[in-house]
């Protein structure tokens, strides 16, 4: 039962890439949201802030700190520097300071501020995180479907002993892609599980489909002859001896085993 709770590296990294990918999305979002709410940045400088936290958050991040500290104090110095005005005297100014003082006015109201209500400050960052989501969420699901991560967990499966969750990713690629080594690979599965027809019909079709492994005829004589087919096992002993491998290879384990199997078979008869 200790063994069903096995984790592996990969499946801890499976999980942690969609999590790291929000946190990304979130810090970025808070950029853009912080650049344009706090100014002193120029809107080309708030979207470079924003995607360069996005792409490299572990780095960026302190950087856009340090630079938001010295943009503050910079807005903060002019700030006061405009609101400290000279002292005149009235004598000197005269009527030409109260007319320069009524024009800088028609001024002032003639071009208000652009202030961006409150409601739509966050509306940007919000509808830019939430399509980076979306486009992320769109990639880790083909990803995870793809039929290379299916074979990944299948190998990951192996490799803590959990064949049924090896057997069904195995057939889940095969639903992504027909490939004669994977049926290789998921018949000799089935056969450790036990399952003979299932893997006798796989290990067929990746014979049929081309699987460059000649040993496969060695499995499939094999199991006809556990399954009390003997003529057929009969010719897929001898399809195995007549491969290149037992050519090339005579003295090889598994030839000699399947030259001995094979005289003591019944060969069908050859008219």
């Amino acid at each position: 039962m200790g063994g069903s709770w096995q984790i592996s590296a990969g499946d801890v990294s499976e999980t942690l890439r969609p999590a790291f990918f929000a946190l990304f999305v979130l810090a970025s979002a808070w950029v853009l949201s912080d650049a344009r709410r706090r100014g002193g940045f120029r809107p080309w400088a708030v979207w470079a802030w924003a995607l360069s936290t996005f792409l490299f958050p572990p780095v960026v991040l302190p950087l856009y700190f340090v630079a938001r500290m010295f943009t503050r104090r910079a807005v903060s110095t002019i700030a006061t520097s405009e609101s400290v005005q000279p002292d005149s005297p009235e004598d000197e100014a005269g009527p030409a300071v109260e007319q320069s003082a009524d024009v800088q006015s028609a001024d002032v109201q003639s071009a208000p501020p652009v202030i961006v209500p409150h409601q739509w400050k966050f509306s940007l960052p919000l509808l830019y995180a939430l399509a980076l989501l979306l486009a992320g969420a769109v990639y880790f699901y083909q990803d995870y479907q793809s039929f290379d991560a299916h074979l990944a967990r299948a190998a990951r499966a192996k490799l803590y002993g959990r064949r049924e969750r090896a057997i069904g990713e195995y057939r889940a690629a095969l639903r992504t892609r027909d490939d004669a080594h994977t049926r290789k690979l998921l018949g000799l599965e089935l056969l450790e599980a036990g399952r003979a027809e299932d893997a006798l019909a796989e290990l067929r079709a990746a014979a049929a489909g081309g699987e460059p492994d000649e040993k496969i005829h060695l499995h499939v004589a094999a199991l006809l002859e556990s399954l009390n087919r003997q003529d057929e096992a009969a010719t897929s002993y001898k399809r195995f001896l007549d491969s290149r491998f037992c050519r090339s290879s005579t003295g090889d384990l598994n030839c000699l085993r399947a030259r001995e199997r094979l005289s003591t078979l019944t060969l069908p008869e050859v008219h």
